[in-house]
């Protein structure tokens, strides 16, 4: 038998099934992999994703009647991050289950009827997907330097060898693509390399954060679909997606009444 060994592998595990925990957590000491995160639904498990940020996610498709399953934590997680590796655990691996899972760029699936080689062929893929992904970002070249200067009410942008001032009330949105935050103003964009939660803190609170990859302005907000996920804005029409982990605070600040 090799002796495989995952070093320093950060391993989240969603599963509400305490014998099927505790046979992971034997096959995963013989991996030696220290200290895997464990959890039995989905609100506790996005929770230590967010804190922990792991390496790898293995989710249990089915986490009991009545819970948000495997496939709507993964969604969650892919709001948060695009790249992280998921596996997803099923105990019935269908037809159905691939293609209601396949939107979420799953990098397995992975039958309960679990041995020590299908886990090591599992954990091996997604880590050198991982690494992949890890040395694409890093070999791309980082984005000329244009910060804003922000001002009480106006944001300078770069543009050429000068500096156009907008009105803060004229951006309708700020978004990041690609290590880029641009503002939306009309139909234009305006792009700088500062972080869109560092803008998002500057302008807080005429600027709230939406998503992962959008900060509006609450000033520009017409009308929001909690149950589509998604708010409109004011000029153009133009829909912005509703991240679920800023969902409860963007309504807390609009003041939402129910």
């Amino acid at each position: 038998m090799h002796n495989v060994i995952f070093p320093n592998i950060k391993l989240l595990i969603v599963e509400d099934s305490v014998s099927f925990r505790s046979l992971l957590q034997l096959l995963l000491d013989e991996l030696h992999i220290q200290q895997p995160i464990f959890a039995d639904n989905a609100r506790d498990a996005f929770a230590l994703f967010e804190q922990e940020q792991p390496h790898v996610c293995i989710l249990d498709i089915d986490l009991g009647e009545g819970q948000t399953n495997g496939i709507e934590l993964a969604e969650q997680i892919r709001e948060a991050d695009q790249e992280v590796p998921i596996i997803f655990l099923t105990s019935f691996f269908t037809e159905e289950f691939y293609f209601k899972a396949r939107h979420v760029n799953p990098t397995n699936f992975m039958s309960k009827e679990i041995s020590r080689f299908k886990l090591i062929q599992a954990l091996d893929i997604a880590i050198n997907q991982h690494i992949e992904f890890r040395e694409k970002n890093e070999a791309r070249p980082q984005p000329p330097a244009v910060p804003p200067l922000i001002t009480d009410d106006k944001a300078y942008f770069r543009v050429g060898d000068s500096f156009k001032g907008i009105d803060l009330c004229d951006i309708s949105y700020f978004y990041s693509k690609d290590k880029l935050t641009y503002a939306r103003v009309g139909r234009r964009n305006f792009p700088t390399n500062v972080q869109l939660k560092m803008i998002e803190q500057e302008l807080y609170p005429l600027f709230l954060r939406a998503h992962k990859a959008y900060a509006v302005n609450r000033k520009h907000i017409k009308s929001l679909n909690i149950k589509e996920g998604n708010l409109i804005l004011e000029k153009g029409d133009e829909t912005l997606p509703i991240g679920y982990a800023y969902r409860k605070h963007l309504l807390a600040e609009l003041k939402i009444l129910k």
